[in-house]
C-alpha cells in the first residue's frame, strides 16, 4: 500500500467533519444582560405591589366573604310550560244569536225555537224543562230558569251537530237489543263502553236536585218510573241510557234523590276532540238562530248580541215595528189572509202580552247561566229511537 496515501486519509476525514459542526452561538453582550435585568427587576416589583395589596385588603375581603349580607336574585325567562302551550285556548271572536228566517226555522219536520248548529230545540222540551224546575222551584227567577235550560240544550245539539258521524250512535245501536231482550244490562254496558262522571265503574249513580249533569238529564231521572229504563238520550258527551232505580224522598222536594244506573255512548274516543267541540259552544261560537225576539231574551248572556244591552221594552218596541211592517205589505199585497199572515198577527199578539208583563228592564237583564257546570252523558248507527231536546225523536 502507498504510505502517502495512508496519511492523506485521515487528514481529509477530519476536514468533513469540521465542516458538518454548526457553528458557535455567541451568548448576549453585556448591554443585552443589562437590558434584561432590568426587565426582571420591574416584573418583580410588580409582584411585589400585587402581593402588598392583597395584604393589605385581606381583612376586608375575608369580613365580605363571611359576613351575612342580603341574597341576590337574577330573574330569567324560562318560557311557558309544554303542556300549557299546547292546551291553552285559541282566542276566538264570539258568535251572537240572530233572528232566522220561518224556513231557517225549520228542522226535523217542524218549527223549532232555537237552532243551533243546524239542529233544532223544540219549544215542548224547552217548556217541559222549565216547568220542572218551577215545580221544585217555585220562587225562582223565571228568566234564569229558561237561560239555565237553553244553556243545557244549546250544549247538547251544538256537540251534536258538530259531531254527526260518530261511533256512539253505532255502539248504541248494536246495544240496544241485548238491553231490550236482557242479554246484557245497563251496568254490564257502563262497565264495557263508559259511564259519567261521579258515578261508579258499574254506572251506579245518584241523582239529586239542580244535579251538574244539566236540566235534562236530571229531568230524565227524576221522571223515569223506577225499575224501568228510560228513552236513551242525548247529552253534551254522547248517548246515555238511563235506569231508574229507587226514587229517595226528601223532607221537601228540592232534596229528593233518585239512584240510578247509567250508562254512557261517548261520541268520541279522543277525549280532547271531546273537549275542543264543547269549548266552542260554550265559548259562544256556535250557529245560533232563535225564532223571534221573545226566544231571543231567554238566551244566555253568552249567545245575545250587542243590541240586547237595550232594554227589553225597547227591543219589544222594535220586534212589533217589524212584523206590523210586513203584516202590513202582505195586507196591500191581497195575501191578508195567508198562513203567514196568521202567523205574523200571532207573533205580533206574543209580542204585546209580552210587553205588557215585563215590568221595567232588571228582569231580563243579562245573567251568566255559564256558571253552571253539568256533565252530559255519551251516545247511536243503526236509528233506534231516540229522545232529543228538539222534543221528537231521532
Amino acid at each position: 500500500m502507498n504510505s502517502r496515501k495512508v496519511v492523506v486519509a485521515p487528514l481529509l476525514l477530519a476536514a468533513v467533519l469540521t465542516a458538518q459542526e454548526p457553528p458557535a452561538v455567541q451568548g448576549p453582550n453585556a448591554q443585552q444582560q443589562l437590558e434584561q435585568l432590568q426587565r426582571e427587576k420591574a416584573r418583580l416589583q410588580k409582584e411585589i405591589q400585587f402581593a402588598r395589596q392583597r395584604v393589605d385588603n385581606a381583612g376586608s375581603l375575608l369580613n365580605s366573604k363571611l359576613g351575612r349580607g342580603k341574597p341576590g336574585f337574577r330573574a330569567i325567562d324560562a318560557g311557558k310550560p309544554r303542556g300549557m302551550l299546547s292546551t291553552a285556548p285559541k282566542r276566538v271572536a264570539r258568535k251572537a244569536a240572530r233572528i232566522g228566517t220561518p224556513e231557517e226555522m225549520k228542522v226535523g219536520g217542524g218549527d223549532a225555537m232555537v237552532v243551533v248548529n243546524r239542529r233544532g230545540i223544540g219549544q215542548k222540551i224547552f217548556d217541559d224543562l222549565s216547568s220542572y224546575l218551577v215545580s221544585i222551584s217555585p220562587q225562582a227567577n223565571p228568566d234564569l230558569i229558561a237561560q239555565r235550560v237553553l244553556y243545557d240544550l244549546i250544549r247538547i245539539e251544538g256537540v251534536a251537530g258538530a259531531l254527526v258521524d260518530n261511533q256512539g250512535r253505532m255502539k248504541l245501536g248494536e246495544t240496544l237489543p241485548k238491553l231490550d231482550s236482557g242479554e246484557m244490562t245497563v251496568a254490564a254496558a257502563a262497565e264495557k263502553f263508559g259511564t259519567l262522571q261521579g258515578a261508579s265503574k258499574q254506572g251506579a249513580l245518584e241523582v239529586t236536585r239542580n244535579s251538574v249533569h244539566g236540566p235534562l238529564f236530571e229531568y230524565v231521572a227524576f221522571t223515569t218510573p223506577a225499575g224501568t229504563r228510560a228513552r236513551p238520550f242525548l247529552s253534551p258527551r254522547g248517548y246515555v241510557v238511563l235506569q231508574a232505580d229507587e226514587l229517595k224522598k226528601g223532607e221537601q222536594a228540592a232534596l229528593d234523590k233518585v239512584a240510578c244506573t247509567v250508562a254512557l255512548f261517548p261520541f268520541v274516543d279522543d277525549d280532547k276532540q271531546l273537549m275542543d267541540t264543547l269549548y266552542q259552544i260554550t265559548s259562544g261560537q256556535a250557529d245560533v238562530l232563535v225564532r223571534d225576539l221573545d226566544a231571543m231574551m231567554k238566551l244566555p248572556a253568552l249567545y245575545r248580541p250587542q243590541s240586547m244591552q237595550q232594554t227589553p221594552q225597547q227591543l219589544m218596541q222594535g220586534q212589533l215595528r217589524t212584523l206590523e211592517s210586513q203584516l202590513a205589505k202582505l195586507e196591500a199585497e191581497g195575501q191578508g189572509s195567508s198562513e203567514r199572515a196568521k202567523q205574523l198577527r200571532a207573533q205580533i199578539g206574543a209580542v204585546k202580552a209580552r210587553m205588557q208583563s215585563v215590568q221595567g228592564d232588571g228582569a231580563d237583564g243579562p245573567s251568566d247561566a255559564k256558571r253552571i257546570d253539568a256533565d252530559g252523558a255519551p251516545a247511536v248507527k243503526q236509528a233506534p229511537k231516540i229522545l232529543k231536546p228538539g222534543g221528537g225523536e231521532n
